[in-house]
C-alpha cells in the first residue's frame, strides 16, 4: 500500500519522496519513529510525521535548493463540525465554500496542518495564515499570508481510514 501512495503522491508533488505507513497497537510515538525511520531520505532530507486512528505516517525528500521543508497529516475518517471551520480557514476560504460535508472539512484540515508542518520556524503561525489559492481533485497550491516569499505544493488522499495530506514548501519554482 505504501509504495501505491508514495507513487502518488510523488506524481502530484514532482518530487521524489518516500512514505511508510505503520500500524500500531500502543505507543504511537514509537511508532512515528519506525514509520520515519522507514523512509528513504529519513537521514539527509526533509522528513514529517503524524498519527491517528492506530496509523502512524512518516515521509521524506532529499534536500534540493529551493526546497525548505516538507509537511504531512493524516487524520481518521471522523466527523467536523462546520462551526469549527473558522478555526483553520482563512477568510476567502470560508466565502469560497458552499456547504462543505464533512469530510471535505477535515481534508481542508489535513491540507491546513500539512502546510503549517511544511513551513521552517512556524512558530506564531496559525493554520488560517494558509490560504489554499488553487485546489483540483488530489492536488493544489497554497500560500502563507505572513510569508508571501514561500511557494507551497499539496497532495491529498482518502485512505480506507482517513485523510492524508502532503506539503512542500518552496521558493521559487
Amino acid at each position: 500500500m505504501d509504495a501505491q501512495f508514495e507513487a502518488l503522491f510523488s506524481e502530484a508533488l514532482d518530487i521524489p519522496i518516500s512514505l511508510s505507513i505503520v500500524n500500531f497497537e500502543a505507543d504511537k510515538h514509537l511508532a512515528g519513529k519506525q514509520a520515519l525511520a522507514n523512509t528513504q531520505y529519513f537521514l539527509d532530507g526533509y522528513t514529517s510525521i503524524s498519527h491517528s486512528a492506530n496509523l502512524a505516517v512518516g515521509v521524506s525528500t532529499p534536500k534540493k535548493e529551493n526546497i525548505f521543508g516538507i509537511g504531512i497529516d493524516f487524520e481518521g475518517t471522523r466527523e467536523l463540525d462546520i462551526k469549527l471551520s473558522r478555526m483553520f480557514l482563512c477568510v476567502s476560504e470560508l466565502r469560497r465554500l458552499n456547504e462543505p460535508t464533512s469530510n471535505e472539512l477535515l481534508e481542508l484540515w489535513t491540507i491546513k496542518e500539512a502546510l503549517f508542518k511544511s513551513t521552517p520556524e512556524n512558530d506564531g503561525l496559525f493554520l488560517r495564515n494558509f490560504e489554499i489559492v488553487e485546489k483540483k481533485d488530489t492536488y493544489g497550491k497554497a500560500l502563507c499570508l505572513a510569508h508571501p516569499e514561500f511557494q507551497y505544493i499539496f497532495s491529498s488522499c482518502q485512505l480506507p481510514s482517513g485523510i492524508l495530506s502532503i506539503a512542500l514548501c518552496s521558493i521559487g519554482s
